[in-house]
């Protein structure tokens, strides 16, 4: 991932939209891999649930649902502070992930 000093990562969970933004070091050192663990360790605990993961560290989003239930939804973008002026709604999300229509938002 090429770097840019003003660079960060939004991390925006979508069902409350919530956002908290990351700087690229951060992101890549720890946080893509430990949000994509927690999604698989949720997923795990489901025995039956559906896990997606789509995108790039860049840009992508998870998704854990069971029986239609949306038990987790995360998307995340990289853009500069002046890009995201307080919002990564404008991010392109991915498809929309079988059971995770709770957390349309």
């Amino acid at each position: 991932m090429a770097q840019r000093e003003e660079d960060v990562v939004y991390v925006k969970t979508v069902a409350t939209g919530s956002m908290e933004p990351v700087t690229i070091s951060q992101w890549t050192n720890h946080g893509f891999n430990a949000l994509i663990r927690d999604a698989m360790a949720l997923f795990a605990s489901t025995k039956g649930g559906t896990l997606s993961i789509t995108g790039t560290p860049e840009y992508g989003r998870v998704t854990v649902a069971m029986r239609g239930e949306c038990l987790m939804d995360m998307v995340w973008g990289r853009m500069t502070a002046a890009e995201a002026h307080g919002d990564i709604a404008h991010i392109r999300r991915p498809e929309r992930v079988p059971g995770a229509a709770a957390s349309a938002g």
